[in-house]
Formats: structure tokens, sequence, C-alpha cells
């Protein structure tokens, strides 16, 4: 049962970033709560080691003796960043036996020996952080003064649009704005930047602006 670590980890932290105007992928959080569980149970069961089908690598830096996570092969399918959250005390237990084989041999072995591949829909981040469900979410769960509410400005002329009623239901590069009021926010504009301690919201035409650098954080 990982339910507070599941509400620690991924339910608030989504609920804090919305509010905050910021993006958040919850599956490296995830990840980290399924090897939480698994190192603890390798505890229990005094298990020495830890196993997943992960396509990602994990070595010894025979320099530092610690375990370090690498990229698997296999680029196209890599999945080292689903386990960029992990620490050292995961790493040092964990087997990847997929790390140098490829998706598709993996595949044909599996066909060979009569495996049935388990079809998943994983969700990516855009479609978490654009799911409309995620506003009702967030504000089940959030008292309503902390949903900062402001206005909507275009970012070239710096225009007044709309009022809005919370941060929290816009993402950057969204389109098709939708708000509770009597003014039509032009289909063609995409929300490109929020500026949470103020409530603002900043849409443009996407053909009219350029970038010239990229942030990244954590």
């Amino acid at each position: 049962n990982a339910v507070e670590q599941f509400r620690y980890y991924v339910s608030d932290q989504l609920v804090g970033r919305k509010l905050s105007g910021q993006s958040f992928d919850p599956s490296v959080y995830l990840h980290k709560i399924i090897f939480d569980v698994l190192l603890e149970k390798s505890e229990k069961l005094k298990a020495q080691e830890i196993s997943s089908g992960h396509f990602a690598k994990v070595l010894k830096n025979q320099k530092t003796q610690t375990y370090e996570l690498m990229v698997a092969n296999d680029l196209e399918n890599d999945q080292s960043y689903l386990l960029s959250r992990l620490e050292h005390k995961h790493l040092e237990k964990l087997i990847l036996p997929l790390s140098e084989i490829r998706k598709t041999e993996v595949e044909k072995i599996g066909k060979l020996v009569g495996v049935q591949f388990a079809q998943r829909n994983h969700l990516s981040l855009y479609q978490v952080m654009q799911s409309s469900k995620l506003i009702n979410f967030v504000e089940e769960r959030s008292p309503k003064e902390l949903r900062r509410q402001g206005t909507i400005y275009t970012y070239k002329e710096d225009n007044s649009l709309s009022e809005h009623a919370g941060i929290h239901m816009f993402y950057i590069n969204q389109a098709e704005i939708e708000i509770k009021a009597e003014i039509k926010i032009p289909p063609e504009y995409q929300v490109i930047s929020i500026v949470p301690y103020k409530g603002n919201i900043f849409v443009e035409y996407p053909d009219r602006l350029g970038y010239s650098h990229a942030f990244v954080s954590n």
C-alpha cells in the first residue's frame, strides 16, 4: 500500500505545481515510489538484488565506487529518464537485463518463448498537464484562496483581454483558450507565459514569437 507515498510525491506535488503555473511530470516520481517499495520488500525477504525490465543501464564507477544511471543501448526506447530520481541505495541493488538489448530483439525472444506482451497506454507529460480533469483535481484538493486569479494579456502589445478565475486552468502552449466571460479569445492565440505571483497569463500568436534560450529546472 503506497497511498501515502503517492500523495506526498505525486498528488500534492501536482497540485502545488499547477497552482504556481509550473509544469510537472509525475512519471519519475511514480517510479521512485515503485522502487522504494521494491527495495523495502527485498530487505524484508532478505533478497540481494531487485530487477526490472526498463531500457537503461546501471554501471559502477570504479574510481568513486558509486553506481551511476546511464542510457540504454537502444536509444529510441531508452527509459533512463523514468529512473532519474532513483538514489544510490536503489542503483546498487538494481539489475536491468534489457540494458544491452534492443526492444525489437526482446519482442522476437518473447514470441519464440510464447510470452504475451501487455499493451499499456502510457500518458505523456503533455497529456497529464493538458487534461481537463486536472482542473477539477486541483480544485478538490486546494483552498480557493490559493487559486491565484488575474488577467490575460497579449504578449506583444500588453493589452488586457479578460480576467480569469485561476492560473491552475492554464498551461504553456495551451491553444483554444476558453474562459467564462463574454469576451472570446481568438483561437489562434496560445499561452506563452504564466506569471504566478501576479496571476498574469500572456497569450500571443505563435508565429510572432521566437525563443532565444531554454531553462531547465531539477
